[in-house]
């Protein structure tokens, strides 16, 4: 996607299957009036910010178990000037809370 994302040992290192799934999310929500995404599990936030850098009025919102890898998400988000909001969020138990 031409983006160049921050990783660590806290996250996973995103592969070329990652970019074909976000190629097929942008051509399905160019379709849409202001899509709503919601990235699960998603570690460096490669997948949310690339969706947000390339469809316009998309609300994306990231989430993850790990504080860590939130950290690692926003820095990304900020870094790439991406309106990605997250939260951490256990899917498994109904607690949440912005990050």
């Amino acid at each position: 996607m031409n983006l160049k994302f921050i990783v660590n040992k806290n996250v996973l290192i995103p592969r070329q299957d990652t970019e074909v799934l976000v190629e097929e999310t942008i051509q399905i929500a160019k379709e849409m009036d202001s899509p709503k995404i919601l990235d699960l599990c998603t570690g460096s936030g490669a997948i949310a910010i690339s969706l947000a850098k390339h469809i316009n009025q998309a609300n994306v919102v990231g989430t993850d178990i790990s504080t860590k890898a939130l950290d690692v998400a926003k820095e990304n988000n900020k870094k790439l000037n991406a309106n990605v909001e997250f939260i951490k969020s256990d899917l498994f138990n109904r607690n949440k809370s912005k990050i």
